[in-house]
C-alpha cells in the first residue's frame, strides 16, 4: 500500500484570477476558500505522506489554481526537494502575474535542481484564438513569455509550452499542431534563446472537465457506471491531490469539492488512503457502488 502514491498535487494557495474560459475555476468553491497554505503546514503535510511517497514520480506545488499566485511558492521549492530530491517538480501556469525580477528568482531557485519542468500554458497562438479560452491581455502574456525564456535559457531542463488547438471531441477548431510548432518556433526566435532544445511544443486539446464547462452540447458526455460496465482511472490509485486547507479530495475535476476523503491537517495519510470514503469511491468507479462521482462525466481519464 505504501508503495502505490506516485504522484502529488499540493495546493500551496488556493489563489487564482480564474480567467481561463476553459476552466471552471471561478465558479467553484475551491476559489471562495481564498487560502494560502503556510510553509509550516505545508512542511507538516510532507512530513505527514513521506512513509505513503518517499520516491513518487512527480511533484505539483499546485491543485487547479495557478501555482504563481502563490506567494510562498519560491520558498516551498527547496523543501519539496528536500524530501524529495529525485522526484520530477513540475510548475504549470498562464503566466497572468508576477515581473521579471520574480521570475528571475523563480528561475534561480529551480536551476539548482535537475529534474524540474515548467508548463507555460498559453492556449492560444493570436489575440483572436486566446480571447476565446482566455479573458487577459495576450500581447502582455506573450512578452512575459518571451522574458521568461530569455532569463530560463540553460537553466531550466524542461520548458514546455501549451497551446490548446481545438476541443478533445473535435468540434471545435482554433488552430493545427502545425501552426502551434511555428508559433513556439517564434517565441524562441525573438528570446535568441542558445539552449532552443529544452523548449518543447506541446500541442494539447481541451475538454469540459467532468461538465463543469457549457462549451457545446457535443462536448458533453455521460458514462453509465455499472458492474458490467466498470471505469478505471489512475487518480484515486496513485494521485494524491491536496487542497490548501488540507483536505484530500478524489481528483483534479472535483471542482466542486463534494468528494472529500479527509484532511491531513486532521488525520494522517493512512487514515484517509486506507479510509472507507476513498474506498467507497473506487467502489462506485467499478460500479458495486451506486451514487454520483465526476467520473460519470469526464472525457479526460487520468487528467
Amino acid at each position: 500500500m505504501k508503495s502505490i502514491i506516485k504522484y502529488i498535487q499540493i495546493q500551496g494557495s488556493s489563489l487564482c484570477d480564474g480567467k481561463c474560459e476553459i476552466c471552471p475555476y471561478s465558479q467553484s468553491p475551491v476559489a471562495k476558500l481564498k487560502l494560502t497554505m503556510s510553509i509550516s503546514r505545508f512542511r507538516s503535510i510532507l512530513e505527514s505522506i513521506y512513509d505513503y511517497a518517499k520516491n513518487p514520480l512527480l511533484f505539483c506545488p499546485y491543485l487547479m489554481s495557478d501555482p504563481i499566485y502563490d506567494k510562498y511558492l519560491i520558498e516551498r521549492i527547496p523543501i519539496i526537494h528536500e524530501f524529495f530530491p529525485n522526484t520530477l517538480l513540475e510548475i504549470s501556469t498562464a503566466m497572468s502575474a508576477r515581473d521579471a525580477g520574480y521570475y528571475r528568482e523563480l528561475i534561480d531557485v529551480l536551476s539548482e535542481h535537475k529534474n524540474v519542468r515548467f508548463i507555460i500554458s498559453l492556449l492560444g497562438i493570436s489575440e483572436e484564438t486566446y480571447k476565446q479560452l482566455a479573458n487577459r491581455n495576450f500581447k502582455r502574456i506573450l512578452n512575459r513569455t518571451i522574458e521568461f525564456l530569455k532569463l530560463a535559457d540553460g537553466k531550466i531542463p524542461e520548458i514546455r509550452i501549451v497551446g490548446f488547438g481545438g476541443s478533445r471531441d473535435g468540434s471545435i477548431k482554433l488552430f493545427s499542431r502545425e501552426q502551434f510548432i511555428n508559433f513556439v518556433y517564434e517565441l524562441i526566435k525573438k528570446a535568441d534563446m542558445k539552449h532552443f532544445k529544452s523548449v518543447h511544443a506541446y500541442f494539447n486539446t481541451f475538454h469540459d472537465r467532468a461538465g463543469l464547462v457549457q462549451w457545446s452540447n457535443k462536448l458533453q458526455i455521460y458514462r453509465d457506471i455499472n458492474i458490467f460496465n466498470p471505469h478505471f482511472c489512475c487518480r484515486p490509485y496513485e494521485w494524491l491531490h491536496v487542497l490548501s486547507d488540507g483536505r484530500v479530495i478524489s481528483c483534479c475535476m472535483n471542482y466542486e469539492l463534494n468528494q472529500i476523503w479527509g484532511n491531513l491537517f486532521k488525520q494522517s495519510l493512512a487514515e484517509i488512503w486506507e479510509g472507507e470514503k476513498r474506498k467507497l469511491y473506487i467502489l462506485k468507479q467499478l460500479g458495486f457502488e451506486k451514487g454520483e462521482i465526476p467520473c460519470k462525466y469526464c472525457m479526460s481519464p487520468g487528467g
